[in-house]
């Protein structure tokens, strides 16, 4: 059994930025948190991998049902645990109800 401490914790924050999304990633990344930051912008992200330690940058159109759910396995393939918090800071999305 394998034992979940923050530091193998991962947080992905979609819709990722300036204002709520880098005050909510530095929180996480404070606290030992692997921390996804997902934009539609891949440049502007680059910058805030810099200042955010244990962040990575991943550009996604959450618009696309298709490309989130690609982007999730992503973030989960390279950070090699799955998706404990997720923030979903977007202006918009598409929502599917069963």
């Amino acid at each position: 059994m394998t034992t979940t401490t923050a530091s193998n914790k991962v947080c992905a924050i979609f819709g990722f930025g300036q204002g709520i999304g880098a005050a909510v990633a530095r929180k996480y990344s404070k606290e030992g948190y692997k921390v996804a930051i997902i934009s539609r912008s891949i440049d502007k992200l680059q910058t805030y991998e810099k200042t955010i330690p244990n962040s990575k940058g991943f550009a996604c159109d959450v618009t696309k049902p298709d490309v989130i759910n690609s982007t999730v396995d992503l973030i989960e393939k390279e950070f090699n645990n799955p998706i404990d918090v997720l923030v979903w800071n977007a202006g918009g999305g598409v929502w599917k109800v069963k």
